[in-house]
């Protein structure tokens, strides 16, 4: 599932606290996990970058730094303050991880997004169309792209919520943490 689709974990403003995030990591743990027990991806260096822009994307090299999934956290495209550069076309791309493209970020920088990068999204949003707010229309294309999960109830007990990972392997390059499983 997340070789074709996105995911996404949103709520409103009153699910803050409810684990979405660590649910997100949980879930792209089992999935590095899985491809592992099936014998399509060796043990180690498998990682996990966890980003709040689009933008921050720019600070890692995927390959190089052995990106399996991508967690946009607490991502909203239709927050001009936090997502200076969003089109429609962009978010497709996010929303696909079949798909590769190039993103506009500040100034003349851009971002080289590649296939088969799985990505999980988190937002206080409760619908696609209040998460891209007035910039775009949550559309038929976006919609078929992404499986949007709506949280209405805490995801993990409160113990599971306040330890996320082991502190000794996470790498933080700037505005991105990277999370290692073993």
């Amino acid at each position: 599932m997340l070789q074709r689709f996105s995911i996404g974990l949103h709520g409103d403003n009153t699910t803050t606290g409810f684990g979405k995030t660590m649910t997100a990591i949980l879930l792209a743990s089992l999935y590095a996990r899985s491809l592992q027990a099936a014998g399509l991806l060796p043990s180690g260096k498998h990682r996990l970058l966890v980003t709040n822009t689009a933008e921050a994307g720019k600070t890692v090299n995927f390959e190089t730094d052995g990106i399996l999934v991508w967690l946009l956290d607490e991502f909203e495209p239709g927050d001009r303050d936090q997502q200076q550069h969003m089109s429609e076309a962009m978010l497709k791309i996010l929303l696909t991880p079949a798909l590769q493209g190039t993103m506009r970020c500040k100034g003349t920088e851009t971002l080289a997004v590649p296939s088969g990068l799985s990505r999980i999204f988190t937002s206080n949003s409760p619908n696609g169309d209040a998460w891209c707010g007035n910039r775009f229309e949550w559309s038929g294309p976006m919609r078929r792209k992404h499986i949007w999960f709506q949280v209405h109830q805490p995801l993990l007990t409160p113990e599971a919520r306040a330890e996320p990972v082991d502190d000794n392997a996470v790498d933080e390059p700037g505005p991105a943490i990277i999370v290692g499983w073993p």
